[in-house]
């Protein structure tokens, strides 16, 4: 991941009242295991929904051996993300970790996922975590599908 502050390029930040700089961030992500397209586009999908996150650009998927792993691993899919941050690199690259090691099916999970690391930090009170879900395995005809999760530090599931 690399970080690429811009000093002209300012947010307002609406804990604090102040101003925190938007950053463009370059992620490298893979998969070498299972449906890895639908890895990909599952954690691509994730990062779309994460709270000051903004996806800019996704390149094409590509192909490559695996390098330096066990002999049985097979190839990855690869693919680089471009997207504008306002939080730290840490939070980013925590979040981008909790995505990664635990990856869910449910829409419904990955959004109190999301919304448990927001409020890890101590400045969030609250938080209101909307998924869309474009396609979905079901059988009946629709255009998508929304989830929102409102929660606020303190409460429990």
């Amino acid at each position: 991941m690399t970080e690429t502050p811009s000093p002209h390029v300012i947010d307002a930040d609406t804990l604090s009242g102040g101003l925190k700089p938007i950053r463009q961030v370059i992620l490298s992500l893979g998969s070498n295991l299972g449906d890895r397209e639908a890895n990909l586009q599952g954690a691509v999908d994730a990062l779309r929904d994460t709270p000051d996150v903004v996806v800019v650009e996704v390149s094409p998927v590509y192909e490559t051996d695996p390098v330096g792993g066990p002999e049985e691993s097979g190839p990855y899919l690869n693919v680089v993300l471009l997207a504008d941050t306002t939080l730290a690199v840490e939070m980013l690259l925590e979040r981008a970790h909790a995505i990664e090691n635990d990856p869910v099916d449910l829409i419904e999970t990955l959004a109190q996922r999301i919304a448990d690391l927001c409020l890890a930090d101590r400045r969030v009170t609250a938080t209101a975590v909307t998924i869309h879900k474009p396609s979905a395995p079901i059988t009946v005809p629709f255009d998508d599908v929304v989830l929102t999760v409102q929660r606020r530090a303190g409460e429990s599931l």
